[in-house]
Parts: C-alpha cells; structure tokens; sequence
C-alpha cells in the first residue's frame, strides 16, 4: 500500500469523527432557561436612559428624551431586580448547559455579580472623581449627531432634565460624604468652584451647546 493510499484511507476513517466534532450542540433545556434570562435582562437594561462618557458613539441616545434616574429609589429598584437575576442563574444546572452556553454564562454571571456589588455597595454615591465626573460627561453628550428634528426634540428634553439630574447626582454626593465614601482630597483641588464654577453657572452653553454636523432641520 502505498503512503497517499494509507494517508486517504486514514482521513476516510477519521471522516465521521471530525463530523461529530464539528457539528454544533444541541441546544438543551438550560440553554434555553439560561437565554431566557441573558435575553430579558438585556432588553431590561437597554431600556434604561444611558449616561454619556468618551466612549459613547456619536449616535448613541439620540433619540433619549431624558438623563438617567441616579437616584436612591431608582438605584434600589436596579438591585433588586439584578438580585432577581442572579437567584434565576443560580437555578441553571450549569452542567447541563451546552458548550458554548456554558462559556457565556461563565462570563455573564460575573458581570451581573459586579453590577450588584456596585449597587449594594453604593458606588453611585461617588459620582467623580480624578478623571471624570457627571458634569464634564455632559459634555459629551453635547457632541452626539444630531440628525433631524426628532433628535434635536429629544436633545431639547435632556437639557430641560438638567437640573433634575444634577439635584439627584448633589444628594448622593451629600449621601456618600455623609458615610466618608469619597475620592481622596489630593484630587479635588480646583474642582471647589474654580473649574466647576467656570464651567457651569457662567458658561452652561460652552457645556451643553449641541456640536451638529450640517444644517440644523
């Protein structure tokens, strides 16, 4: 037998072998239990206003007609439904699940583990710190496009949602100096009223001013 005969017969026999392990799995029933869960938290946390920061794309919340609810009630809301999902993945026999599904669910959990730490730990309560901060975000969401009038709409009501916003980011600042939850007082020089007063009461169109591409509609 020659050594092209035996490397053909051996890949024929080798043939339904690597069939069975390049056929996908069969869905079972924990995957679908545990997508059920991703799925509907997913569509539960898109329908939360979003914030803005630097990595935000331009389009991103263009159609939002207001900022998002920090405050306590609202934080408290989150826990608890995130503290819901965590008890439906707990209930997922993860030995059951699929290979791929076992991967996601290794990287899911911990993400929705962290998420609540955040919230029972109070993480909102410091809104800023040497880096960044609520205010300054604003900035951009100043610069999202603006494409028609149904965004610039939306825009106009974010603006109107300001002051909202700010009193709720003030009262979990208050909340967290209260419990001495704060950024360490080396960062904030300058952030007393030097910049921020610059930066807000005498200048809020420098902050807010919409940066459109184009014609406004």
């Amino acid at each position: 037998m020659t050594a092209s005969l035996r490397t053909l017969m051996l890949a024929l026999c080798l043939l339904p072998a690597l069939a069975r392990a390049q056929a996908p799995a069969q869905d079972t029933a924990a995957d679908a239990a545990f997508r059920a869960i991703y799925q509907s938290e997913w569509t539960w946390r898109t329908q939360q206003a979003g914030g803005w920061n630097e990595d935000s794309d331009a389009d991103a919340g263009a159609a939002q007609d207001r900022l998002p609810d920090v405050g306590a009630p609202a934080q408290a809301a989150r826990l608890a439904y995130l503290e819901g999902v965590l008890r439906r993945l707990d209930a997922i026999d993860v030995a059951a699940l699929s290979p791929g599904e076992r991967l996601n669910y290794a990287v899911y959990r911990p993400q929705i583990e962290h998420r609540i730490a955040a919230l029972r730990f109070r993480e909102y309560e410091m809104p800023f710190n040497s880096d960044s901060a609520f205010w300054s975000d604003l900035d951009f969401m100043a610069r999202s496009e603006l494409r028609d009038a149904a965004a610039y709409r939306a825009y106009a009501a974010r603006l109107r949602d300001v002051p909202r916003y700010f009193d709720q980011q003030i009262a979990n600042m208050r909340a967290g100096l209260a419990r001495g939850f704060s950024v360490p007082r080396a960062v904030l020089a300058g952030r007393d009223g030097g910049r921020l007063g610059r930066l807000l009461p005498g200048h809020p169109r420098r902050l807010l001013r919409p940066r459109p591409r184009g014609r406004v509609p």
